[in-house]
């Protein structure tokens, strides 16, 4: 008689345990794993919180924007800051990291910009302080003239054709009917200083300023209609040279809105005239003429570049020229030092502005490129590249590149460097 037998066989129990661990490394891992569970809880718990903190800096950035209008909140960002740690919304190490870094982490999202190089800006200006005599300490501040550690690309350059610039010869008789070469310079790298800031809302952005023309000076020849013409497509393509996208989002060249903004200029327009005054009496203006011409039988730029197959006869037009004088006598005592230093000085004097001008005389118009030369910034000034009745003529001058950083750039990736005197 056969005796049945209860239980599990040894075979059996050993699949049953292999079973069950395989359930429970696939519970594991949907609990645990990078895309588990748990791990998209806790990553979704930092997102909820990082939208919370940035819809508390974004709110407070709203109602700073109202403050010089209509009076909103006074607080800056710093203060802000602070408050957030108090009220428990950010840990004292996360405080301490934003006062670091200016960011803040959470987990693996993206970090919070909180303290740009606008805020630092922004600070110096509230509190008074734009760094004339070079002295300011507060690592707070940012000023118009200080001194950046922005790097350029090491390697690059750009060929400006005849074509292009109108400029077969130098000064010296030297043909430059090849072209004309600007190249990064690594033996003599460029150093780099504020020139202000740009941009409305969440777009305002540092702008730098090459600290004297590119290349150690090296002149860029322009001649006549065609170097009037493409003047300021060829001085933003040498400025592109000094484009680093890490850091920057374009390059160009310094123009006359530029130099106005530097010094505090303001200008007024009516039917005749633009008057350009500035915040000290010291600083002189001289009116622009602005006046509509109409010339029998004279050319255009464009025109002339056509000949012999066309006169133009000009209708009615009108552009602005303008030019002021910076009063060196009286610069210590009516005006910020570093500004004159950062755009008028002796060592960087004599470069190309990217704004263009006609001005009207008794017998033709004169079309003209802006410089800066003896202490002066004009959109013309040169005497003109070109006149209407045909007379073309060469100038040469430095280029000086602009660089706009990123908006969200902090004191940690575009910090000040020591001065290197006013």
């Amino acid at each position: 008689m056969n005796k049945k037998t209860n239980g599990i066989t040894l075979i059996a129990l050993v699949i049953t345990i292999i079973v069950l661990l395989i359930l429970a490394g696939v519970t594991i891992a949907t609990l645990s794993g990078d895309n588990g569970i748990l791990t998209r809880a806790t990553e979704a718990k930092e997102k909820t919180r990082r939208e919370s903190i940035q819809e508390e800096l974004d709110l407070w950035k709203t109602e700073k924007s109202m403050e010089d209008n209509i009076g909103g909140n006074n607080m800056n960002i710093f203060d802000f800051v602070a408050e957030l740690r108090d009220k428990k919304t950010i840990t004292q190490e996360e405080f301490n990291e934003i006062e670091t870094t200016h960011k803040l982490t959470i987990g693996k999202q993206e970090p919070i910009v909180f303290i740009t190089l606008v805020d630092l800006f922004d600070q110096a200006i509230k509190d008074g302080c734009d760094n004339s005599d070079g002295k300011c300490t507060n690592p707070n501040h940012l000023h118009v003239g200080d001194w950046v550690n922005y790097t350029a690309p090491q390697t690059g350059e750009v060929t400006i054709s005849s074509d292009e610039s109108g400029a077969t010869n130098d000064k010296y008789g030297n043909n430059i009917s090849t072209g004309q070469t600007f190249k990064i310079n690594q033996s003599e790298p460029t150093t780099w200083r504020v020139l202000g800031v740009e941009g409305e809302g969440a777009s305002r952005h540092i702008n730098l300023i090459a600290d004297r023309p590119v290349e150690n000076n090296k002149p860029l020849y322009l001649y006549g209609a065609r170097g009037y013409l493409n003047s300021k497509i060829i001085l933003d393509k040498i400025s592109n040279l000094y484009l680093n996208t890490e850091y920057a989002d374009s390059a160009r060249s310094v123009k006359i809105e530029d130099i106005n903004q530097a010094v505090g200029a303001v200008k007024t327009e009516n039917e005749t005239e633009i008057k350009v005054t500035a915040k000290e009496n010291k600083n002189q203006i001289f009116k622009n003429i602005k006046t509509d011409y109409k010339y029998i039988e004279h050319f255009t730029p464009e025109g002339y570049i056509k000949k012999p197959k066309n006169i133009s006869t000009f209708k009615k037009s009108t552009e602005n020229f303008y030019y002021y004088f910076w009063n060196r006598n009286g610069l210590k005592s009516a005006t910020n030092n570093k500004i004159n230093d950062l755009l008028f000085s002796k060592n960087v004097d004599y470069y190309w502005l990217a704004s263009s001008s006609v001005q009207c005389a008794n017998k033709y118009a004169i079309f003209d490129v802006g410089n800066v030369s003896h202490g002066e910034a004009s959109t013309g000034g040169t005497g003109g590249l070109f006149k209407s009745d045909g007379y073309e003529e060469w100038y040469c001058r430095g280029v000086r590149p602009v660089i706009s950083l990123k908006s969200g750039i902090t004191k940690n990736e575009i910090s000040k460097i020591p001065d290197k005197g006013v």
